[in-house]
């Protein structure tokens, strides 16, 4: 039981990091160069809320 716990808690980091890498790495210098920032914000805000807690 202890191992399929930690392989479902690497899955998640490798997912949560890969997002995070794409989020940063990929997303963000594109956004910068093709959106103004009242645009920009709204973007990254919904992105980045994918991979963090939201309360409600």
């Amino acid at each position: 039981m202890r191992s399929i716990l930690l392989l479902l808690h690497l899955a998640g980091v490798i997912v949560w990091v890969g997002g995070m890498f794409f989020a940063h790495f990929c997303l963000r210098p594109v956004a910068a160069a093709q959106l103004p920032p009242p645009q920009r914000l709204p973007l990254l805000a919904e992105v980045l809320g994918r991979f963090s807690w939201r309360s409600s």
